[in-house]
């Protein structure tokens, strides 16, 4: 501040909501600080009174699962009375201020909610993920099997995708999966009892595996 500035400094409060209760009250001391000599040439001291209830409660909803390209509406909850709404990435960068708002994330990412009320200033945080859907074998029923195994499947921006049951001491059998569904059900009666790896393959490559019992 140049000799002469005359200005105004605002102070705001903000008390976190897992922090209730509160102390009964809180002293802070503003000075003014000579730069060269570091000495003080005035101050003034704030008495803060915290409020007396909680019940702020941030709430940024569920998290997502989404394609590659696709973009995705963020929304909280609404606390039901005047607060300011804000959202911030995982490098705390402040990204928008409202209820909602849309994003679409190149890579899986975490954002931040925070909720200020406007009557007294108490704060609370939620978080939320946005991932990326991945192709993946979701789910073998039944585990053990005996004549049939149906097996789930999510498929992301594939060419083409097979299942290989594979024994484990050599040999396998091939199964084309239609990108268009998502299960498979494989016949096991030439199969003998022991334990088999599931493998999916896509576009050549095998990007998921788990284990399957016949008895």
């Amino acid at each position: 501040m140049p000799a002469g500035f005359v200005g105004q400094i605002s102070v705001q409060i903000n008390f976190l909501e897992e922090a209730f209760p509160f102390e009964a009250e809180y002293d802070y001391n503003v000075r003014q600080i000579l730069e060269n000599t570091d000495s003080t040439l005035g101050g003034v001291g704030i008495k803060i009174y915290p409020p007396t209830r909680s019940g702020i409660i941030a709430n940024a909803g569920l998290d997502h699962k989404i394609s590659a390209g696709d973009s995705v509406e963020l929304r909280a909850f609404d606390i039901g009375e005047g607060a300011k709404y804000k959202w911030y990435d995982e490098n705390s960068q402040l990204l928008h201020k409202g209820l909602s708002f849309y994003v679409s994330p190149v890579v899986d990412q975490e954002y931040r909610l925070a909720v200020i009320s406007d009557l007294d200033g108490i704060k609370d945080y939620d978080k939320v993920k946005v991932t990326h859907r991945i192709s993946q074998i979701v789910n073998i029923s039944p585990n053990p099997a005996s004549d049939i195994v149906n097996v789930e499947y999510e498929l992301e921006n594939v060419q083409s995708a097979t299942i290989l049951l594979i024994r484990p001491y050599g040999g396998s059998t091939s199964h084309p999966l239609n990108l268009n569904h998502n299960n498979i059900s494989i016949d096991l009666s030439a199969f003998q009892p022991g334990l088999y790896y599931i493998s999916l393959i896509c576009d050549g490559l095998n990007v998921d595996s788990k284990t399957l019992i016949r008895n």
